[in-house]
């Protein structure tokens, strides 16, 4: 389900602030710059009786040897956050921000540079509260654990979120958040959550992906997890809730990587994790493996079509591909 509201929301306040203001210029790699304590002090004790409080800050900032990229990408947070790390996954990228300021969660990440300039994937408006509750094993986890909530997942591991290719040629981030019924309580469960954009960078909205459930939760997911390595010879028998792991043999420094090669039956399973593993022996471009979790949520059958690719490289067969035929009992 498109998080229609969370998206009309986010367009009509974008809209307002592009009728006030021009764009923020571009996020890109030279934008990186982290302040010393110092620094931090300054921002905090310094400027808080300033009468233009972010005009201290940009002073501050400057002051201190941030490049004007740095301080444009810190006004974009409202002089909260800096931009850490980068990644490109066009059309649009991914930020990973340090709030020093704050007391938990001192790590985000921002989706930048696509309409709207900046998505917080820790708004809560993101995540459509109606797909949590839709989700069997959701509410079953809810059940078990009264008081359950979303918190953040990994914000600075930047493998995360995983991203890939969609249909149209727009780009897809599948980003984590876990379930606890406290802030610093044990995770009980996950949640993913799929950002989508259109070829040309719009947020085309949000939707749930999947609830992954520990041990802890519905007594399907605290069977043993079913491991391949290759197509099949016949279909893979799950149980409700029982792990999949497709780990395949990959080499990251060739660029290649394992990605889904057409659509499948997402009411019967999901694709809920993307892991490399490095090689464990030294040497550059020694094989190491990528590992591809995937949920039963219904009973049913799926083919589950996996390829071996360069992702740029358009109108190329790939090298290799794997397809497993799964059965959810």
């Amino acid at each position: 389900m498109r998080c229609a509201m969370a998206l009309a929301m986010i367009l009509s306040v974008a809209a307002g602030v592009a009728a006030a203001q021009a764009p923020p210029e571009a996020v890109s790699p030279g934008a990186r710059w982290e302040p010393d304590p110092g620094t931090v002090r300054r921002l905090t004790s310094g400027c808080a009786n300033a009468p233009a409080l972010d005009t201290c800050r940009a002073k501050v900032l400057q002051a201190a040897g941030a490049p004007p990229a740095a301080v444009a990408f810190a006004e974009r947070t409202g002089y909260t956050g800096f931009l850490r790390d980068y990644r490109t996954a066009n059309p649009v990228a991914v930020a990973y921000v340090v709030y020093p300021f704050r007391a938990n969660e001192n790590s985000g990440v921002l989706l930048v540079n696509g309409s709207p300039p900046t998505i917080d994937v820790d708004d809560p408006r993101m995540l459509d509260t109606n797909d949590l509750a839709a989700d069997p094993l959701y509410a079953s986890l809810l059940r078990g654990n009264p008081g359950l909530a979303v918190f953040p997942g990994d914000r600075f591991d930047t493998r995360y979120p995983v991203s890939m290719r969609t249909p149209d040629d727009g780009r897809r981030f599948l980003v984590v958040y876990q379930l606890q019924t406290c802030h610093a309580c044990a995770q009980v469960g996950q949640a993913t959550v799929a950002f989508d954009f259109a070829a040309d960078g719009r947020f085309d909205g949000t939707r749930l992906w999947a609830i992954d459930v520990d041990a802890a939760g519905t007594p399907a997911a605290s069977q043993k997890p079913v491991t391949v390595s290759a197509s099949p010879p016949g279909p893979v028998e799950l149980a409700l809730g029982q792990p999949l792991i497709v780990s395949l043999t990959a080499t990251a420094a060739t660029g290649y990587q394992w990605r889904l090669a057409e659509p499948f039956d997402q009411t019967v399973v999901r694709f809920t994790s993307s892991q490399h593993e490095a090689s464990t022996t030294s040497g550059v471009g020694a094989p190491g493996a990528m590992h591809l979790g995937f949920t039963p949520v219904g009973r049913g059958t799926a083919t589950i079509a996996l390829e071996y690719v360069r992702p740029w490289e358009r109108g190329v067969a790939p090298a290799r591909s794997v397809r497993i035929p799964v059965v959810v009992r």
